[in-house]
């Protein structure tokens, strides 16, 4: 069986820009975030996923959605 996560940054409504020594840099923060989970049952392999959440993204560095 295999967990991974899927992350998603499809909006730029939330990244940030910043200049360090004349050059820009975006920091780019997740929108939303899902479980993919994997597994194989009688020979078959199949695929989940969880709904989308965008609740407690802090970890993958959008503290705005931390609520």
């Amino acid at each position: 069986m295999e967990v991974s996560p899927i992350v998603n940054y499809s909006s730029a409504s939330n990244d940030t820009m910043s200049v360090k020594d004349g050059q820009a840099q975006v920091t780019r923060r997740a929108d939303s975030a899902q479980a993919l989970v994997i597994f194989e049952y009688q020979g078959e392999k199949y695929k989940l996923f969880s709904d989308e959440s965008t609740n407690n993204l802090e970890f993958l560095n959008n503290p705005s959605y931390n609520e």
